[in-house]
C-alpha cells in the first residue's frame, strides 16, 4: 500500500501543497544567467562569513555561510549551506535559504515572515539544519510550517511539515547539546507582493 501512496503523493499532493497561497516559504532560489554574469563581471566577490559547521555521522561537514540574497530572494541577506570541502565560498548560482529572525515590510513596519533555525542534530538521528517559521497571509492569518534540509545521507535532502509539531523535540535536543539555535536577525525588507 505505501508504494502506491508515496508515488501520489509526490506526484499529486505535494504540488498542490505548494501552490497554497504565499507559496512556498523556504523554496531554493537562484539567481538567472545575466545576473550571475553580471556579478561576476563586476570582479567583486561578494562578501560571505562563515556562522557554523555541522557534521554528520559519515563525517561528511557542511559549512553555514551568511551572505547577499539573491535576485529573487526578498531578503537582504540570506543563509546559504555548503560542503565544507568546497573552499571557494562562492555562492553564485547556490540555493538561498531565510535567516533566522524576522523580515519587517519597509512599506508598513509589519513583520511578515518569522523563523527559529537549528543546526546540528534537530530531529532524533537527523543531522541538519530546521527552520520553524511563520508567515503572514493576505487574510491575516498566520500560517505556520517546519521545513528540515536533512544532511545525514550523501545527497542533502528537503522536507517540509505543516504546523511546528517536531518542536518540542527539536527543543529538547538543543537542552541536550546536540544542536544549536542559530542567532536572529531582524531585517527590512520589500514584502512580496501577494
Amino acid at each position: 500500500m505505501f508504494f502506491r501512496t508515496a508515488p501520489y503523493f509526490a506526484a499529486v499532493l505535494l504540488p498542490l501543497a505548494m501552490a497554497l497561497p504565499g507559496g512556498p516559504v523556504h523554496a531554493p532560489t537562484t539567481i538567472n544567467r545575466a545576473q550571475e554574469q553580471k556579478l561576476r563581471q563586476s570582479g567583486a566577490p561578494p562578501v560571505v562569513k562563515e556562522i557554523r559547521r555541522i557534521a554528520n555521522r559519515t563525517g561528511a561537514q557542511w559549512k553555514l555561510l551568511v551572505g547577499p540574497g539573491n535576485a529573487t530572494a526578498h531578503a537582504g541577506k540570506a543563509l546559504y549551506i555548503l560542503p565544507a570541502h568546497d573552499t571557494s565560498q562562492v555562492i553564485l548560482g547556490q540555493e538561498a535559504w531565510h535567516l533566522p529572525g524576522r523580515l519587517i515590510d519597509a512599506g508598513n513596519n509589519q513583520c511578515f515572515y518569522q523563523a527559529d533555525v537549528f543546526a546540528g542534530e534537530v530531529l532524533r538521528d537527523t543531522i541538519g539544519v530546521i527552520w520553524y517559521d511563520r508567515t503572514l497571509m493576505p487574510d491575516g492569518r498566520w500560517k505556520e510550517n517546519t521545513t528540515l534540509l536533512n544532511l545525514s545521507s550523501a545527497v542533502p535532502d528537503t522536507l517540509v511539515f505543516f504546523g511546528h509539531g517536531r518542536r518540542s523535540t527539536t527543543l529538547g535536543l538543543a537542552f541536550r547539546g546536540k544542536c544549536a539555535l542559530m542567532d536572529t536577525i531582524r531585517q527590512t525588507v520589500h514584502a512580496p507582493q501577494q
